[in-house]
């Protein structure tokens, strides 16, 4: 009888183990989706908005500066490019904590340079 007890504790523990093994995984792919839609907001704005709204800055300052634009216009610019700015530096600090749960669950080491969220 004391063999089959520890045949089913054996089993009973390999069950847990499975069970935990797959949510583990589970929260693997949960982060891991996470971290690609991040990483594709923060390409997009950093590829297409930013440069984008750094022109527009731009031309409404000349504009401005020639006496052709309003300083209501240029402030508009220049909020919407700091908006831009903290919107850049929020998807980056997701992306970052992305890869610090990435690596608490993986026991491997996720840097932006060496991303395995890069597309």
């Amino acid at each position: 009888q004391g063999l089959d007890a520890a045949k089913l504790d054996v089993k009973a523990k390999q069950s847990a183990l499975g069970m935990v093994k797959k949510d583990i995984l589970k929260q693997v792919m949960d982060i891991y989706e996470k971290g690609l839609k991040t990483q594709v907001s923060l390409d997009f704005k950093l590829k297409n908005m930013n440069p984008l709204l750094q022109q527009i800055y731009t031309f409404k300052k000349r504009l401005y500066e020639s006496g052709n634009g309003s300083k209501l216009e240029l402030a508009e610019a220049a909020i919407q490019l700091a908006n831009q700015q903290e919107d850049i530096q929020q998807l980056q600090n997701t992306r970052n904590q992305v890869y610090d749960e990435l690596a608490f669950l993986t026991q491997q080491t996720y840097t932006p340079d060496a991303s395995p969220l890069a597309i």
